[in-house]
């Protein structure tokens, strides 16, 4: 379901953002590495005077100047919301965004070298499939699926490269990706799929990481995930972040 909502051009915003992400902590329930970035960048706006000496520490370098570049991101998007961005700050903003991108360009190429492919021969032999990748890297967002619970179960942008890539099937180029067949969804329609199972995946994922925090979550083979017709096999990395997520056949392999 889609839900129209409304967004305040003058930076208001960040003020539910921030009681939000605020409110999940006190719950402790763990976000994101972006999320907390964001939450520390809205704290020294909204409620400065309550930073703690650790967070005091994580922001700012000797000369009070912000070291975080995430932190530093989140903060100039506010300003520039508020319209209050000067031309140095500008530099910084477009800087931050500049380095951001090239390192996840640089990652998607080693994925795609691994498939037998570059960026230079996507975009020049299926200009389509470049331009709906490159916007999809561009304006990745962390997704957070631990909606109650204090470890964290997320997508990052590895997670998001390594799915996509091999599961969408508007990506799919000739008879490349050959160990894709096993899952193949609209692109509309992938994240979707995984964060159903995901979110519904939780519970038993938070218990699981109560008896063993460092221990990497798995339902694979015969213990596949069963959702809409089809069994989803699953991997979670000892901090959180899903590392493999494929179609399979529910058996014992």
């Amino acid at each position: 379901m889609n839900i129209p909502i409304s967004s305040s051009s003058n930076g208001g915003d960040i003020g539910w953002i921030f009681g939000f992400l605020q409110k999940m902590k006190n719950e402790n329930i763990a976000i994101t590495p972006d999320e907390e970035f964001e939450y520390l960048a809205y704290k020294i706006i909204l409620d400065f005077d309550n930073v703690t000496k650790e967070e005091h520490n994580a922001i700012f370098d000797e000369t009070n100047a912000i070291k975080s570049p995430m932190v530093a991101y989140y903060y100039l998007m506010w300003r520039k919301q508020t319209k209050g961005l000067n031309n140095k700050e500008k530099n910084i903003l477009g800087e931050i965004i500049s380095n951001q991108l090239i390192k996840r360009l640089n990652q998607t190429e080693e994925e795609l070298k691994k498939m037998g492919l570059s960026l230079r021969k996507l975009g020049e032999k299926y200009p389509q499939k470049f331009s709906l990748l490159f916007d999809k890297i561009a304006h990745f967002h962390e997704i957070r699926y631990n909606v109650s619970g204090k470890h964290l179960l997320y997508c990052n942008f590895d997670t998001f490269l390594h799915v996509y890539l091999r599961h969408v099937k508007e990506l799919k180029v000739d008879n490349q990706f050959g160990d894709r067949d096993k899952f193949q969804l609209k692109e509309e329609n992938v994240m979707d799929v995984m964060g159903h199972v995901m979110r519904s995946l939780n519970d038993e994922y938070q218990l699981y990481k109560e008896q063993s925090p460092n221990g990497r979550f798995f339902r694979k083979g015969a213990m596949a995930y069963y959702y809409n017709g089809d069994y989803y096999n699953v991997v979670v990395n000892a901090d959180g972040s899903i590392s493999t997520f494929y179609k399979g056949s529910g058996d014992k392999q």
